[in-house]
């Protein structure tokens, strides 16, 4: 007995619907999944006495926000075969809830719960990146991001940062700032 999964595969989404293609080269008692990183949820039974499901008609199952690591299991006689994927789920955008700037060194404060890319921007140059450390017990994050913008000394900038989750879900922030890098000078009198 063979178990093939053509989807859902490792992946991500926005909304949480996954189109399901599974087929097995026998006719089965059923095909059931269950995730493992919800066991309250128990097996679902996508079908009795088959040998697909959703290879004849599209199908499509829906998933909670989350980290979803699924196993696929084609029963017969008693006997099974199974199959793992693993996928994301995040409906939500990333959310801005501070930024300070420091001439050049920026305080962000964001919630997100899968994060891809921190960038920030000067017009259509891209000033620096940033992976900040993630601490998956926190629903809020922080992290310091620094650029040297000594080139831009004396000169107001208009600049913008940019959340990017896993699902590709975005938020910006837009702002403008004066440079000054050079430190107070302090005379003796």
């Amino acid at each position: 007995m063979e178990l093939k999964i053509n989807s859902p595969q490792y992946s991500f989404s926005d909304n949480g619907k996954f189109y399901f293609n599974i087929s097995v080269n026998d006719r089965v008692d059923k095909i059931i999944y269950y995730d493992n990183e919800n066991k309250y949820l128990g097996k679902q039974t996508l079908c009795k006495n088959c040998n697909e499901f959703g290879l004849s008609k599209k199908r499509i199952k829906t998933f909670s926000n989350g980290i979803h690591d699924i196993t696929i299991e084609a029963i017969k006689d008693f006997k099974s075969v199974k199959e793992k994927i693993f996928f994301i789920v995040d409906r939500k955008s990333p959310k801005i809830l501070e930024l300070k700037d420091f001439n050049g060194t920026f305080y962000l404060k964001y919630s997100e719960d899968f994060p891809k890319q921190i960038s920030i921007y000067y017009d259509d140059f891209i000033l620096g990146t940033n992976d900040c450390a993630y601490d998956h017990d926190k629903l809020k994050q922080k992290c310091l991001i620094n650029i040297d913008l000594r080139n831009f000394e004396n000169k107001t900038i208009n600049y913008s940062i940019e959340i990017e989750d896993v699902a590709n879900n975005k938020n910006e922030f837009s702002d403008q700032i004066t440079i000054d890098t050079t430190p107070p000078e302090i005379k003796k009198r």
